[in-house]
């Protein structure tokens, strides 16, 4: 269980690192000549810095395309794989987060999807299997997972049922089979759960 929440704090170092990307490309004064070759914005000035970029590896690929106003990304903004394909799509309002986050997985089909709103997950968040079936499902507000949570076997069956308050498990959390049997509840409080297993021989859901 709570693959997705390892997932969110790879996903929050993530967005800190695009954060510096873009205040390094934001920040760093390049004339028209720099501009064009290293196919950042092409206005002198950062602070003032308006309209569509893109960034290239030393190899010439792009790897990120955005838009920028007033010298802050606006609109939407890409990082993409060593193949060309999409890694990261994110949309902005001035600088902040606004709108739907994307990422995907290699072969290009969505990984994760979600919605912030003044720069604030908001809203049920999803995974997903790299063939497009539904992985888990959280729901989200002020930045923390705050509500019902499922997570799926590439089946399609219910795995994991819970609730979290404030990025906690909160209440019952159940582990099912894929034959739909509970083979172990969680009672948690604010994290803390006491465990029992109604079906022994179990991992993960599956028999040992």
């Amino acid at each position: 269980m709570r693959s997705f929440l390892k997932y969110y704090t790879m996903f929050k170092y993530l967005v800190l690192l695009a954060a510096l990307q873009i205040a390094f490309v934001s920040c760093k004064k390049l004339n028209t000549s720099e501009a064009n070759s290293k196919q950042n914005s092409a206005s002198e000035d950062p602070k003032t810095a308006d309209g569509p970029y893109t960034k290239k590896d030393e190899n010439g690929k792009i790897i990120e395309s955005g838009t920028l106003k007033n010298g802050v990304p606006d609109g939407v903004r890409t990082l993409f794989q060593a193949n060309g394909k999409p890694k990261i799509q994110e949309n902005y309002t001035s600088g902040q987060f606004e709108g739907e986050y994307k990422t995907f997985h290699e072969n290009g089909a969505i990984d994760q999807t979600g919605m912030y709103i003044n720069n604030t997950m908001t809203g049920v968040w999803k995974r997903f299997y790299p063939n497009g079936a539904l992985r888990e499902e959280v729901n989200f507000a002020d930045n923390n997972e705050n509500g019902p949570y499922k997570e799926y076997y590439p089946s399609g069956k219910l795995k994991w049922e819970g609730t979290f308050k404030e990025g906690k498990e909160e209440g019952e959390h159940r582990l099912y089979n894929e034959e739909g049997e509970i083979i172990k509840k969680k009672d948690c409080e604010t994290g803390n759960c006491d465990v029992t297993w109604v079906k022994k021989g179990y991992e993960d859901g599956k028999l040992k």
